[in-house]
């Protein structure tokens, strides 16, 4: 009988985070995170930890309103994690990348890469 691959814990969080965006899942975005995780988004100014990454979720899902995003493409290990995503919103079309250092599956850090003019206009709600 054939042994079933066990998904690798970067294809899972791929996976869990292309569902949560397509689900507009706050919460399910800011799960991976360990409790002593950070995100460093441009424009913000310092790092968001523990809830506010949620927070910080839930505010930009709110500001983009309907919203589709697809994963085009993705690399790293169990450690170093990239993927790059294409983003509709409306009439606004914008790329993102995420980078996330990651300890047994989790994200310890994370870093958003995005052109922040093509998101000028919802800066004042999303600041940390």
């Amino acid at each position: 009988a054939a042994i079933a691959a066990r998904p690798q814990p970067l294809e899972a969080l791929l996976r869990a985070r292309t569902a949560a965006w397509r689900e507009r899942d706050a919460a399910a975005l800011a799960a991976p995170w360990r409790e002593d995780g950070a995100l460093c988004v441009p424009g913000l100014s310092r790092a968001l930890a523990g809830a506010e990454i949620a927070t910080f979720h839930t505010r930009l899902l709110a500001a983009l309103g309907e919203l589709r995003v697809a994963l085009r493409v993705w690399g790293g290990d169990d450690t170093l994690a990239f993927a790059a995503w294409r983003a509709e919103a409306g009439a606004r079309t914008f790329d993102f990348a995420e980078r996330f250092d990651l300890v047994d599956g989790n994200v310890l850090s994370g870093r958003a890469y995005l052109d922040r003019l093509a998101l000028a206009d919802l800066d004042a709600g999303l600041g940390a």
